[in-house]
């Protein structure tokens, strides 16, 4: 379902979590309809990295993505493994049938719903042999709270919470009580958290402070249960027998599971809604502040007082139009580090990359900070567009205190040098994304924005691109004909050159940003003014 509705969901996420209702709503229906909280959550570190969404609004859409995992173990609690080889065809055909990728993942998604229903009849079959032996010794197992607990953590890191309360339901359709039961649907609910915090190991602060949420509100929610095993497993038990669901015993205590799933879930949410802004401060206190920022990194913020929404808007600009400058400079210092060999230049670069990491960041911050309802449809434009530039200007900026710098080290440690015609092709190429370079300052400025520059910009890519290519095969001309230190050489300056090719093409991406209509009418110009204006 995830591939079939392609890069939406994020775009749905980042749109609906204005008010806590709606973000209940999204994290609920996008996880019903995903069968998966995990995938939500990664998600949600995604977005928060990319400064697209606050710990707020993520932490609202978590409490939405465990009520939407317990609507779905409301169906898996119905007797559905009659329809499922029915579906399992369904899904199957779609998939052959169809020509589109969206509609083979379709298919895709109701044949693993199929094989899920089927794996758990196939486990509800396969205890039944054994029940008597199987109830004895999963009750003696589970008489201990924490070590049910611990076993619904460690199956739910393993394999998926879901399939973990679903094996729960198996084993009480084969008579373990519900109060046995109990803490692994809460183990779970803790396990799957794991998956977020994987996400966010390598992201930037914002995305831990997501996985820190998430793991927060499932660990307090089993807090709050653990004591009150027995009288929830009561509750849930004479709930279950008046909803009249289910007229079995045993799909009374199959249901029972789910409604635990799902009773817990709706208490965590009613309880932290109402709190959502001082968990969001407790978890930036536990992960932490932003490093300091390095001194002159910010010019135009100075965190010192809280300026108006369009002031702080005028300021975050003025700082990205500072970035773009800086970048183009690291670029080019890059580029001559590599081809001078200079060690002292490279490490000098190596410090720059940091400084850079922690503007990104704290840009990204400030600019989440600024709420939607506080800002004109211009401004919100603006924003958006803010966003996605710096993204873009720090991957440039990776590219040439990484990448570059990477390669630098590699030429200069095995001696190799740049004969002068290599030289003399990449100040060439480096002289035309230095042109563009400057031209995107210009439309990051609000100068030029227009169609016609983007129409060049891109024309010069293609350009490049030809002109690569030539180069490539005078490239390996020079080295068959045996020209002293090019074959030694061909390595860094091929992958020189296709850094450059990359960085032009992040040029072109954000001058594309700029020169895009925005999505509603408006009189000619107006998007320029916006952006002067900002």
């Amino acid at each position: 379902m995830r591939e079939a509705a392609g890069g939406r969901l994020k775009a749905v996420l980042s749109v609906l979590t204005s008010r806590r209702s709606t973000g209940v709503l999204a994290g609920l229906t996008l996880t019903f309809l995903l069968s998966s909280s995990s995938a939500v959550s990664v998600m949600l570190v995604e977005l928060t990295n990319a400064g697209l969404l606050s710990l707020e609004q993520a932490v609202v859409v978590i409490l939405g993505a465990t009520i939407g995992t317990a609507l779905f173990l409301q169906v898996i609690a119905f007797k559905v493994s009659t329809y499922a080889l029915m579906i399992l065809i369904v899904g199957y055909v779609v998939n052959l049938v169809t020509r589109y990728r969206r509609g083979k993942a379709v298919g895709v998604a109701l044949i693993g719903l199929a094989l899920v229903f089927l794996g758990l009849d196939l486990m509800s079959q396969g205890v039944g042999t054994t029940a008597t032996e199987a109830v004895r010794l999963v009750t003696s197992w589970l008489d201990y709270r924490m070590l049910g607990f611990g076993v619904g953590v460690v199956l739910s890191m393993l394999v998926r919470s879901t399939a973990t309360v679903g094996i729960a339901m198996v084993l009480a359709s084969s008579g373990v009580e519900l109060v046995h039961l109990v803490p692994v649907v809460l183990g779970a609910a803790v396990g799957t958290s794991v998956t977020t915090f994987i996400a966010s190991a390598t992201g930037s602060r914002k995305g831990k402070q997501v996985a820190v949420a998430d793991f927060t509100i499932r660990l307090v929610t089993a807090a709050l249960f653990l004591p009150l095993v027995g009288p929830t497993a009561n509750l849930i038990t004479w709930l279950t027998t008046h909803m009249g669901l289910e007229t079995s015993t045993l799909g009374v205590a199959r249901r029972g599971v789910a409604n635990v799933h799902l009773f817990t879930s709706l208490v965590a949410a009613l309880l932290v809604i109402p709190f959502v802004s001082l968990l969001a401060a407790l978890v930036k206190r536990i992960v932490g502040r932003p490093q300091a920022i390095p001194r002159g990194a910010l010019q135009y913020i100075t965190f010192e007082t809280e300026p108006a929404p369009e002031v702080a808007l005028t300021q975050a600009h003025k700082e990205v139009v500072r970035m773009a400058e800086v970048a183009r400079n690291l670029v080019a210092r890059a580029v001559r580090a590599v081809m001078d060999n200079n060690d002292r230049e490279l490490e000098r670069l190596e410090q720059d990359d940091e400084k850079v990491d922690v503007v990104d960041e704290v840009l990204s911050e400030y600019l989440a900070r600024l709420k939607p309802s506080e800002l004109t449809r211009d401004a919100l434009e603006v924003k958006s567009k803010l966003l996605y530039i710096i993204k873009d200007l720090e991957a440039i900026a990776d590219l040439a205190t990484r990448e570059l710098t990477h390669l630098g080290w590699q030429k200069s440690r095995d001696n190799v040098e740049f004969v002068d015609a290599e030289k003399q092709e990449l100040d060439g190429v480096l002289c035309l994304v230095d042109g563009d370079f400057e031209r995107l300052e210009q439309a990051v400025k609000g100068k030029d924005t227009s169609e016609a520059l983007r129409a060049e910009v891109l024309r010069r890519g293609r350009e490049i691109d030809i002109q690569r290519m030539r180069l490539f095969d005078r490239q390996f001309a020079r080295v068959s004909a045996g020209v002293h230190g090019s074959e030694d050489s061909t390595a860094a300056y091929m992958n020189t050159m296709n850094v450059l090719r990359m960085i032009h093409f992040l040029i072109c991406d954000i001058i594309r940003v700029l020169s895009e209509p925005p999505p509603r009418r408006r009189t000619p110009g107006r998007e320029n003014d916006a952006l002067e204006a900002h």
